[in-house]
C-alpha cells in the first residue's frame, strides 16, 4: 500500500534553529496597525481605496465642467466712527477707547451686508430684473431673489486695528461686480449721513423738552437751600458751619500739646533717671545736653583719674592721694546739684505742658457739644445743596449738549469715505476646473486611505507573522505557500517536498520543527534511540488547524517523511473524521482509528506500512465520525501506549471547533502545533481555539501560518 509514488532517499540535512520560546499565556486581544505597512495595508484593501477614489474623481470632473469663471471687485472704505466735531475746540474727533472702535468697526460691517444697503443696491442697479441674480424662471418677489443672491456673492472684511473695509462683490461680468460694489459704498455713505441727520434732529427736540424740566426743578431746589439756612440761621464759611471749624484749629492744637507734653515727660524722666545713676562714661542724653553739666562732667572724669592714680601711685593715705578724692567728691557735689536744677526746669515744662494739654481737651469738649447741637440741620441743608449741585450740573450739561447738536445739524460731520474705488477686474478668481478636479481626487484619495485603514482596524482577520503572534502569545515557527489544486486533480495532492523539493516553505518548516521537537539528547544507538531504547513512550506530535486547510496534512506527512528517514519507526495517524490522508490512500483500510478507540481492533492489525517511506499508517476509520469524544485516558491506553514500537507519533485531527477528539488528544500528545490561515484566519476565532485548548496550552509550541 502506497500513498505517494516512489521516490530516491536523499541526505537532506535539518535545518538548524533555536527553540522557540515557550508562551507564558494567551496574549489579550490588541487591534494595531503599523504606520510603516500602511502600503501593505493600501495593497491588501486597494478596493475599499480605489472605489472612493473612484467616485470622488467622477464627481470633481462633472463639478470642473460646470464652473463657470467668476470675476470679483473690490472697493475699500474708510469707516471711520469718530465724528468731526466743529463745535467743541478741544479736539476735531471724538476721542473712543481701543474697545469701542473695534465694536463700531464690527457694526460696520454689519450695515454694509444688511439688507436696507443691499435692497437699494438691488433697486438701483437692476438686479431685480438680472437674470444671473434671479434665474432663468419667473420668480413671485424678484426683489428678494436677487437680494438673497447678492447676499451670497457680498464678502466684508476689516483690516486688523484699522477703519478700512474692503467691500468685496462677484459677478460673471466684471464691470458688473465693479459697479455693484461702488453702488454699495455708496449707499452706505448717503445712509450713514441721513441716519446722523435724523439722530441728531430726534435728539434736539428731545433735549429741548428736557431743558425746560430740568430749569425749574433747579430753581426749586436753589430756593429749597435758601429757605432752610435762614430758618436754622446756619451760617458759615466755606460751606461749613463756625463750631466746625472751631473744632478743626482746636484738634489741630490738641495734637501739638500732646506732642509737646509727650516731649516734657521724656525729658523729665531721663534726669531723674540720671540722677538716681549718674553716667560716668558715654554721652549725655539730649534732655540735660547743657554746657554746663558737660563741663562738670569732664572735670568729674579727670578727677576720677587723677584720684585713681594718686591711690595706686602714693596710697590711699598719702595727703596728695586724699586731696584728690576730695576734689572729686566737690566735682560729684556739684554735678549733683546741676542735675536738680535741670530736673526742676524738666519738671515745671512738663507741668506747663500737660496744664496747655488740658486746657485745649476741655475746650475741645465744649465745641463738640456745640456742634452736636446743629449736626442734624446741618445734615438736612447738606443734603439739599447736594440735590440742587446735582440739577444745575445735569441741567448745563443739557442745556451745551443741545446748543452743540443745534450748530452741527447742518454741518456733515462724518468722516467715513471711499478710499479706492472697484475697478473690473481682468483675471477670473475662484476654483479653477483643475483645482476642483485635483482636490476631489485627493478627497477621494484620502477618504479612501481612511476607509481602508479603518477597515484594517476594525477587522480581525489576521495577515502578518506579527499580528498572529501578537493575537495568539505563541511564536511563528513558519511561514508556508497555500496548497494549489491542478486541472486533473481538484484536490491538491499530497506530496513528499521534503526529498522532492528540500528548498520549499514547506519542506523548510517540517525540518525546523523536526530540529525544535527532537528529544533533548537522543542520539542513536544500533538502529535505535537512546530514548527507545530506555522503553520510554514514542514522542507524539499533534497538528491542528484554526480553518479548514489541506496545509495540516501537507505538513504532518511531510514531518513524518522527514522523521522517518531520522529516526526510524514512525506512526502517522488521521484523527480527521473527513479530509484527511486517508483520502489519499490507494486502497482503502479495514480498520482505523475509530476502531482502535471503541477497541474493536487493536493497534497492530489497524496500522498499515508505507512501502516506499515505511511509515506506519493509521487511518481515520469509516465509522470514526460516529465516535463519540474520547477521553485521554481512552486515548491513552488503546493509542499512545500501544505504540511504544515507534519512534514517534505523528497524528493530523483537523480543528477543535469540528473535530471532538482534538481537544482530548492535544491534552494527552507531547506536543502541539497549530495551523492557521493568512487572510482567512480573524482573531476571535484563532482566541476561540486556544481556549478550547486552554487545558493544553503548556504542550503547544507555536503556529505555522499557511
Amino acid at each position: 500500500m502506497s500513498i505517494v509514488t516512489h521516490h530516491r532517499w536523499q541526505a537532506v540535512p535539518p535545518q538548524t534553529v533555536a527553540d522557540a520560546e515557550r508562551p507564558r499565556g494567551w496574549a489579550s486581544e490588541v487591534v494595531t496597525i503599523d504606520l510603516r505597512g500602511a502600503g501593505v495595508v493600501l495593497r491588501r484593501r486597494k478596493w475599499w481605496l480605489l472605489v472612493p477614489l473612484a467616485l470622488c474623481a467622477v464627481g470633481g470632473l462633472a463639478g470642473a465642467m460646470s464652473v463657470k469663471p467668476r470675476y470679483a471687485s473690490t472697493v475699500q472704505l474708510l469707516a471711520d466712527p469718530r465724528e468731526l466735531q466743529v463745535v467743541r475746540p478741544d479736539a476735531t474727533l471724538r476721542v473712543q477707547t481701543a474697545e469701542l472702535s473695534a465694536s463700531d468697526a464690527e457694526t460696520t460691517l454689519g450695515v454694509l451686508r444688511s439688507a436696507s444697503i443691499l435692497g437699494k443696491v438691488v433697486e438701483q442697479q437692476g438686479l431685480n430684473a438680472d437674470s444671473e441674480f434671479i434665474g432663468e424662471k419667473p420668480s413671485d418677489n424678484p426683489a428678494l431673489t436677487a437680494l438673497t443672491a447678492l447676499e451670497k456673492r457680498v464678502a466684508v472684511k476689516r483690516a486688523e486695528r484699522s477703519f478700512v473695509v474692503d467691500v468685496g462683490v462677484w459677478s460673471l461680468d466684471a464691470a458688473k461686480a465693479a459697479r455693484i460694489a461702488n453702488a454699495i459704498a455708496t449707499v452706505y455713505l448717503q445712509e450713514e449721513a441721513a441716519g446722523k441727520l435724523e439722530a441728531a434732529k430726534r435728539t434736539s427736540r428731545a433735549l429741548a423738552l428736557r431743558i425746560d424740566e430740568l430749569s425749574v426743578r433747579v430753581q426749586e431746589a436753589e430756593r429749597k437751600v435758601a429757605e432752610y439756612r435762614s430758618r436754622n440761621d446756619l451760617i458759615g464759611q466755606t460751606g461749613s458751619l463756625i463750631p466746625e471749624q472751631q473744632i478743626t484749629e482746636v484738634s489741630k492744637q490738641l495734637v501739638t500739646a500732646k506732642a509737646r507734653t509727650a516731649d516734657a515727660r521724656a525729658r523729665f524722666d531721663q534726669v531723674q533717671q540720671l540722677r538716681k545713676s549718674p553716667l560716668s562714661l558715654g554721652d549725655l542724653p539730649d534732655a540735660v545736653g547743657s554746657a554746663v553739666v558737660a563741663q562738670l562732667r569732664s572735670r568729674l572724669a579727670d578727677a576720677s583719674r587723677v584720684e585713681a592714680e594718686q591711690a595706686t601711685r602714693l596710697g590711699p593715705r598719702h595727703p596728695d592721694a586724699l586731696a584728690a578724692a576730695a576734689q572729686l567728691r566737690d566735682v560729684r557735689r556739684i554735678l549733683d546739684q546741676e542735675l536738680a536744677r535741670v530736673a526742676r526746669a524738666a519738671e515745671a515744662d512738663y507741668d506747663r505742658a500737660r496744664s496747655a494739654e488740658e486746657s485745649l481737651s476741655r475746650n475741645l469738649d465744649r465745641l463738640k457739644s456745640l456742634s452736636n447741637e446743629s449736626g442734624e440741620a446741618m445734615v438736612r441743608m447738606r443734603e439739599l445743596e447736594r440735590q440742587a449741585e446735582a440739577s444745575r450740573a445735569i441741567y448745563a450739561t443739557f442745556l451745551q449738549r443741545a446748543k452743540e447738536i443745534s450748530e452741527q445739524q447742518g454741518i456733515d460731520t462724518s468722516n467715513s469715505r471711499v478710499i479706492s474705488p472697484a475697478v473690473p477686474s481682468q483675471t477670473s478668481s475662484g476654483l479653477s476646473r483643475a483645482v476642483v478636479l485635483a482636490g476631489a481626487t485627493m478627497a477621494g484619495l484620502l477618504a479612501g486611505a481612511g476607509l481602508a485603514l479603518g477597515r484594517e482596524l476594525t477587522d480581525s482577520t489576521l495577515f502578518t507573522k506579527a499580528q498572529f503572534a501578537s493575537a495568539s502569545g505563541l511564536p511563528v515557527l513558519g511561514v508556508i505557500a497555500p496548497a494549489k489544486a491542478s486541472p486533473r486533480r481538484p484536490k491538491p495532492e499530497l506530496r513528499a517536498l521534503v526529498f522532492d523539493d528540500p528548498a520549499s516553505p514547506l519542506a523548510a518548516v517540517a525540518f525546523r520543527i523536526m530540529d525544535l521537537l527532537r528529544p533533548r539528547g537522543s542520539r542513536q544507538v544500533a538502529g535505535q534511540t537512546i530514548q527507545q531504547a530506555a522503553g520510554q513512550a514514542a514522542r507524539s506530535v499533534l497538528f491542528l488547524s484554526v480553518e479548514p486547510t489541506f496545509q495540516r496534512t501537507q505538513l504532518a506527512f511531510n514531518l513524518a517523511a522527514a522523521a522517518a528517514r531520522d529516526e526510524g519507526r514512525i506512526l502517522l495517524v488521521d484523527a480527521e473524521p473527513s479530509g484527511g490522508f486517508t483520502d489519499a490512500l490507494v486502497e482503502a483500510p479495514q480498520h482505523g482509528l475509530a476502531d482502535v478507540l471503541a477497541r474493536r481492533c487493536t493497534l497492530d492489525r489497524a496500522v498499515l506500512v508505507d512501502e516506499d517511506t515505511e511509515i506506519g499508517i493509521l487511518a481515520a476509520g469509516g465509522a470514526g465520525a460516529a465516535q463519540g469524544r474520547p477521553s485521554m485516558d481512552q486515548l491513552q491506553a488503546t493509542l499512545l501506549s500501544p505504540a511504544r514500537g515507534f519512534d514517534r507519533i505523528i497524528i493530523d485531527a483537523g480543528g477543535p471547533a469540528t473535530n471532538s477528539s482534538a481537544a482530548p488528544l492535544a491534552g494527552a500528545v507531547d506536543d502541539v502545533v497549530l495551523i492557521v490561515t493568512a487572510g482567512v484566519t480573524r482573531r476571535e476565532t484563532l482566541q476561540d481555539t486556544l481556549e478550547l485548548l486552554d487545558g493544553s496550552r503548556s504542550r503547544i509550541r507555536g503556529l505555522i501560518v499557511a
